[in-house]
């Protein structure tokens, strides 16, 4: 049986392109300076009196940028080929 992307390759089937997407690493490490960033400036408005964009910026690089930055970097979710879908398709054929 041919491997995808070889010359008898079913029509659906088709190889992605990694060409222009980033790395999960980057884009992990990206997110996670964002979300510092927003704590920085968040910490840097607070010492110089602001009540309202102090608050936001803090829950924004607290709440929200640092744990997408953990949840990209996490290891696992959805994979092709992980065990339970080897198991499944190992029956059909």
């Amino acid at each position: 049986m041919p491997l995808p992307g070889e010359s008898g390759t079913p029509a659906g089937w088709r190889i992605p392109s990694t060409k222009g997407v980033l790395s999960l690493k980057v884009l992990t490490v990206i997110t996670f300076a964002c979300g510092l960033a927003l704590i920085a400036f968040g910490f840097a408005s607070l010492s110089r009196g602001s009540l309202t964009l102090a608050p936001v910026l803090l829950i924004g690089g607290y709440c929200v940028a640092i744990p997408v930055a953990i949840m990209i970097g996490r290891p696992g979710g959805r994979q092709t080929g992980s065990g339970g879908d080897e198991r499944a398709n190992s029956s059909a054929g």
